[in-house]
């Protein structure tokens, strides 16, 4: 019966797991160290969510890496192996910020079209390398 209750659970208990063990090896660090880490990990946490700003500031610098993350899983979900997504991530980047420094429509707007083209940007840098694979693969 455990045994049946862990395999059903292991999709959440092992990155559970994994955060306990992380949180108390970096605490050991700090005491090692002579820091405080209760102070530290408050901290950590007052500053992700302590005001509206901050909890922007986070998920700016969150969701970029969550969506790489994404992208490397569906394709090696998919059987391939991608090792340019930081190419396509600043490719991205660089269409967003053509978008947001050349283009003015109300602010609504001009964020979803700097989403989009972002978007299209890297698509098009990783669709570019995958035709030349299918290419290559066609040429065999």
């Amino acid at each position: 019966m455990e045994q049946r209750f862990l395999k059903k659970y292991d999709f959440i208990l092992i990155p559970l797991i994994a955060i306990i063990l992380g949180l108390l090896l970096g605490a050991v660090m700090m005491l090692i160290g002579g820091y405080d880490p209760l102070l530290a990990y408050g901290s950590l946490i007052k500053k992700i969510v302590g005001t509206s700003y901050d909890l922007g500031e986070a998920f700016r610098t969150v969701v970029p890496l969550v969506m790489s993350g994404l992208a490397v899983a569906v394709a090696s979900h998919a059987g391939l192996f991608n090792i340019g997504v930081d190419g396509q991530i600043i490719m991205g980047s660089l269409g967003a910020l053509i978008v947001g420094t050349q283009v003015q429509l109300p602010p609504f707007l001009h964020g979803l079209l700097a989403m989009v083209v972002g978007g299209l940007f890297g698509a098009l840098w990783g669709g570019l390398v995958g035709y030349l694979k299918a290419k290559e693969a066609s040429m065999k």
